[in-house]
């Protein structure tokens, strides 16, 4: 994921200039280190991407949670396979009010459908399907709140200003500790127990037992924008420069971001270790294909800023970014689509099997039904 923005008072500026994607850590020696990885060297044995034989026919491995979900009508299924590009005919992208106009910076849902977005002074909002309507929610802070993650409706962090994490336990949400008051501007995981968290000056955390977290020692000290991966041997950060940091699950290495890559790279997502894509400032669109990174040709001009990516498979990717900018990739092209609005979108996740949500500054809220 990816969420950025200009100066401290604009996450979208400050914190989506750069590329977004999960995990960091460090592979410099440094005394403790093979310690404290020493409880992540192996994957996580509940994930399908790690395990593919623990989805059945009838269901596929979610990019986003790692876990088996049922596969939507008319979708063959071996787990990972692409479905094709969706019938984009019968929808388009509709306003939603958010009841704010303040920006907000992140959205992500669960595989229900239940969804919450952040964004700045401590605003956070939960989108309720049963009344279909966007409620704030009480929050235990008033800093700018740059990106949300969860492994479900009980386990949700949000990350912000001045190093601060926040949790929703399903019930409140509460402040946790943070070793360091430097500011984080993203966050991704695996499940409760493996999370990562990036930010300012190649800032890189990751979840230790209860509500503490660790610092972990970086190998860049550009601001990193993005975290997203698919397992602890592939967890990729992006920031400034176009810097790409990555895990291979016994330690962290800086990463070539392709030739020419001079970028700040605010978003990232991708399918599994051959399959990624990266997105930032001048209409820049790079592409992972198992061994190297590089440009991909659409329809973004130079002088836009795309600031996040989020797709269903291969065949089905979103960007958004300024001047309410929404591109589309069918799996052989990109295309432009008509967001109705011309505010920087800054997050965009898919929240069940059917719902694409976008949020953006002045509380700009975007829905489409697949």
């Amino acid at each position: 994921m990816g969420r950025v923005v200009s100066g401290v008072g604009n996450r979208r500026s400050v914190v989506r200039l750069s590329l977004s994607v999960w995990g960091l850590a460090s592979a410099v020696g440094i005394a403790g280190c093979a310690s404290l990885w020493d409880g992540f060297g192996i994957d996580n044995s509940q994930s399908c991407e790690v395990t593919p034989s623990l989805c059945s026919a009838t269901q596929r491995c979610s990019p986003d949670s790692h876990r088996c979900e049922d596969l939507d009508a008319g979708v063959s299924g071996d787990g990972s396979v692409d479905q094709g590009p969706v019938d984009l005919s019968q929808s388009s992208w509709l306003p939603v009010s958010s009841g704010t106009s303040l920006d907000l910076y992140s959205v992500w849902g669960t595989s229900s459908g239940a969804a919450w977005a952040v964004g700045s002074t401590g605003t956070i909002l939960h989108w309720e399907s049963s009344s279909s309507t966007w409620r704030a929610m009480q929050s235990p802070t008033s800093v700018n709140l740059y990106d949300v993650w969860g492994s479900d409706a009980q386990n949700i962090y949000a990350v912000g200003s001045s190093g601060t994490i926040v949790r929703y336990d399903g019930t409140n949400w509460k402040s946790q500790s943070s070793p360091q008051a430097i500011t984080l501007l993203s966050i991704w995981g695996l499940d409760d127990s493996h999370i990562w968290a990036v930010g300012m000056s190649g800032q890189l955390l990751t979840k230790g037992s209860g509500s503490s977290w660790i610092q972990l020692s970086s190998t860049s000290a550009e601001n990193l924008y993005g975290l997203w991966g698919s397992s602890e041997s592939n967890m990729w950060a992006v920031g400034a420069s176009s810097t790409v940091v990555r895990s291979s699950g016994s330690g962290w290495l800086t990463e070539s971001a392709g030739a020419g890559a001079t970028s700040v790279l605010f978003g990232v997502w991708g399918l599994d270790k051959q399959r990624m894509w990266a997105v930032g400032s001048q209409g820049v669109v790079r592409m992972w294909n198992g061994s190297a990174w590089s440009p991909v040709s659409t329809p973004a001009d130079s002088a836009t800023s795309l600031r996040d990516v989020h797709g269903m498979d291969a065949k089905n990717i979103w960007v958004v970014g300024e001047k309410g900018t929404i591109l589309y990739f069918d799996g052989s092209s990109w295309t432009r689509q008509e967001s109705g609005t011309q505010n920087t979108l800054y997050g965009i996740f898919r929240a069940g099997s059917r719902d694409l949500w976008v949020v953006g500054e002045k509380g700009t809220i975007l829905r489409r039904t697949l």
